[in-house]
């Protein structure tokens, strides 16, 4: 009786095998969604073209595209202080090889005979496409005097900055984003 019982549960065993691997076949390999690149498909946020905002209460800007590809334009919007006024183009941005990493020259003032003034930054876009850190940085030639100065006078002088360097940056408020209801 036992050896009966123990033939069935192994035929009833290799029945569902046999049925899962048919239903495998006939199904395809199940697909792996990841739900953030998901979310960003289906509300269309796949480039960093929209409406950025500074900080809170910073300057609004906005993102276009040029008409050069993978190249951006941004002008501002809105200023707390209307140094520039609204609608001026402040900067460009190129992509890199990096995903999701810009390359940007931001219009920083006017020198003395009314030429722009620009400063290098890396524009980074997170994953979700919600918030944009700068990190500056500096190309060319500098001569630096002051390193002659300890051995004129015999004491350094020396410039700290502490401050932390990818703490700058922009976040998304428009479009805004969608959060997707999980369903199991």
């Amino acid at each position: 009786m036992k050896l009966l019982s123990t033939a069935r549960t192994v035929a009833f065993a290799a029945l569902v095998f046999a049925s899962a691997l048919t239903h495998r076949a006939a199904a395809g390999e199940p697909e792996v969604l990841d739900l953030d690149e998901y979310a960003l498909e289906v509300n269309g946020i796949s480039s960093p073209e929209g409406i950025w905002e500074f900080g809170r209460g910073g300057a609004v800007f906005e993102i276009e595209a040029s008409a050069e590809p993978g190249a951006y334009t941004l002008v501002l919007l809105d200023l707390p202080d209307y140094t520039l006024k609204p609608g001026t183009v402040f900067g460009t941005m190129r992509t890199t090889g990096k995903p999701r990493c810009f390359d940007a020259a931001l219009l920083h003032g006017l020198d003395g005979r009314g030429r722009k003034k620009t400063r290098n930054f890396i524009i980074e876009v997170s994953a979700d496409f919600s918030q944009l850190t700068f990190r500056s940085y500096r190309k060319g030639i500098t001569v630096n005097l002051m390193r002659w100065l300890p051995y004129l006078y015999r004491f350094s002088v020396k410039e700290v900055n502490t401050r932390p360097t990818g703490i700058d940056g922009a976040r998304r408020i428009s479009p805004c984003q969608i959060e997707l209801p999980v369903t199991l």
